[in-house]
């Protein structure tokens, strides 16, 4: 009589189990250990059975190395045969096979030795080793376990943590109520009271040079239709991914050979987070590189036969980089439509791989070779040649440096400069400090002009376009001595002087006499220090006859306007000193204060009276 113990799972046969045989009288027979082919052999003398015995095999000793569930006794119909063959037998089918009923393992069977064996001598039989889930997280380049992961898997309120992922996570699955953990195993899911369980796997932990770890479910089900019945099985389920970054989880499930081992892989893959810049050349001499908007770029990843077939992304360029992770692998950055003024520049080849130090490398590959790559910061850099320049201005206060509002200025191209005679004119605000002009990519001259208004004294400041290696630069060609201005790379700084208009008279006098009774007199207005101040215009200016006002365009700050020659005319008195204070109010426009009077001159005209003796 031959009894074979096999895998549910693998149908393998399973080595290492005694058993005791006992006949119908409850007899000992003997006592087997199953062979590697699963075997215990047991002699029958069928001279000495009845007609039908009930026999019986009890395991006696199941190693715990092989994370058996119990194998339970098995009863079993022995039959005599007929009277005309006294010295054979065969097996009926088992008649009592706890293991299939208790446990619902896969029924057994009787068969013959051989083929050429007349009876079914042979009674196979199953158990199952219990089955398991086994999670790791590899390291997609090398295949090997990722060290410094951290997560849970939870459902409801199971919950295990796995804080060394250098090991794969073993979780067993009872798939029977009456399953039993190997000994020292803790952690386990329960399936024999459903179909299918989802459960959430969090991150709470993981290498910072690695992919975005994404949260994610897995459903983790015994697989009723699969061969063997009750293998368990699993699938990946994304979670909602809001496209935060460009490498998304990547979960794989398989059962290995229809064993009792569902294995579920979380990849990692090497990232970096990427920057990329888009540059003028005209800027990149700049200590602080601006972003040049307006460019339309599409971002491609080379496949296996290395065409650029994978649309990574595609974005418009602003006022700041774009940042995009990205795995190793080659790359190709195209600008499909450039900024108004800028000539489209060839696509840039890069790449980012592992290095001898395990770190990932960005280099760069073709481009145009003002287009580069930085290692270091991580960042793609390319560059479009423009065709004319951007030049910024902004009129300010020369004493504060704050802005004006309300100065009208217009920047006119002298010889050279190829403007086609064309005035370029804007009145500055608040709203637009900065105003900018697209001048040629060519040597020349021009002048910005702050013209004559009711609150602004006229002053203008000369530049130049000058060629600078393979570029242009901006240069001033002002009166170093008394500059209206300053020039910071590509902006124009042009200082405006707040206008004011001195009115003189005689007691209020404004005849035709009193310019005469002035004549030869001087005035000059002072700083603080008593020092002449600086001006827009004559200072100190004469009293001449036939102009009783004179216009000047003052800084802000505080002075006095004080006599310092006066004619022989003894019927006029010395002048009592007039004290004034030129402010910017918060609209950002002058405003023009006679201190000596006490209020503010809405006009802007600061009278100086003199007194007759």
């Amino acid at each position: 009589m031959i009894f074979v113990l096999r895998d549910e799972f693998t149908d393998e046969f399973i080595s290492g189990v005694a058993f005791n045989l006992y006949d119908g009288a409850g007899n000992l027979v003997g006592t087997q250990t199953t062979d590697s082919y699963g075997k215990v052999c047991f002699p029958v003398n069928p001279t000495q059975l009845d007609d039908y015995n009930m026999w019986k095999l009890v395991p006696k000793t199941i190693p715990t190395d092989l994370e058996l569930q119990d194998i339970l006794p098995v009863t079993i119909g022995v039959a005599k045969n007929d009277h005309n063959n006294p010295t054979d037998f065969f097996l009926v089918n088992a008649v009592h096979n706890e293991n299939s009923e208790n446990y619902g393992y896969k029924v057994g069977y009787t068969s013959k030795y051989s083929d050429d064996a007349k009876y079914e001598h042979v009674y196979n039989f199953y158990v199952r080793h219990l089955p398991k889930v086994e999670i790791r997280v590899v390291d997609d380049a090398t295949q090997q376990l990722l060290t410094g992961v951290k997560y849970t898997l939870s459902r409801g309120n199971t919950s295990i943590s796995v804080d060394d992922s250098s090991v794969a996570k073993t979780i067993y699955a009872k798939m029977h109520e009456n399953d039993k953990l190997p000994e020292g195993a803790t952690d386990y899911i329960e399936l024999f009271d459903w179909n299918a369980g989802e459960f959430q796997v969090k991150f709470s932990e993981y290498p910072k040079d690695f992919q975005y770890f994404e949260d994610f479910y897995i459903s983790i089900y015994k697989n009723g239709n699969a061969s063997p019945t009750n293998q368990i099985a699993s699938y990946y389920k994304s979670s909602a991914w809001n496209g935060s970054k460009n490498i998304q989880t990547v979960v794989t499930c398989e059962n290995e050979n229809k064993s009792n081992v569902t294995r579920i892989t979380i990849h990692a893959v090497q990232v970096a987070d990427v920057t990329f810049h888009k540059y003028s050349k005209d800027d990149l001499s700049l200590s602080s590189i601006p972003e040049l908007s307006g460019a339309h770029l599409q971002l491609y990843k080379a496949d296996s036969n290395n065409e650029y077939t994978q649309r990574i992304e595609e974005w418009d360029t602003g006022s700041s980089a774009k940042v995009i992770t990205l795995e190793a692998g080659a790359y190709c950055l195209e600008e499909t439509s450039a900024p108004a003024d800028y000539n489209k520049t060839t696509p840039l080849y890069f790449t980012l791989m592992r290095n001898t130090s395990g770190k990932l490398e960005l280099k760069k590959g073709v481009s145009d070779a003002s287009s580069y790559v930085d290692d270091i910061t991580k960042a793609v850099c390319i560059v479009d040649t423009p065709t004319v320049k951007h030049v910024g201005v902004q009129i300010v206060d020369i004493t504060t440096g704050l802005p004006w509002a309300g100065a009208k200025a217009k920047l006119i191209g002298e010889a050279g400069g190829n403007m086609s005679n064309e005035d370029r004119t804007w009145t500055s605000s608040l709203l637009d400090t900065v105003h900018t002009f697209r001048l040629p990519l060519q040597n020349g001259s021009f002048t910005i002009e702050v013209v004559d208004s009711d609150m602004f004294a006229y002053s203008e400041f000369k530049f130049e376009v000058v060629q600078d290696g393979d570029g242009f630069k901006l240069e001033s060609a002002n009166n170093v001595s008394s500059p209206d201005g300053t020039i910071d790379n590509n902006t124009i700084t042009v200082y405006a002087y707040p206008k004011v208009m001195f009115r003189y008279s005689i007691n209020y006098n404004t005849d035709t006499n009193c310019d005469n009774a002035l004549k030869g007199f001087r005035l000059s207005i002072n700083d603080s220090d008593n020092n002449p101040a600086s001006v827009k215009g004559q200072n100190p200016w004469d009293l001449k006859h036939g102009n009783q006002k004179k216009a000047l365009g003052i800084a802000t700050g505080s002075y006095i306007v004080s006599e310092v020659r006066r004619s022989d005319d003894a019927t006029v008195s010395d002048l009592s000193p007039v004290k004034i204070t030129v402010k910017r109010n918060d609209n950002g426009t002058p405003e023009i204060h006679n201190d000596s009077k006490g209020w503010i001159c809405w006009d802007r005209i600061i009278d100086v009276i003199y007194q007759y003796k």
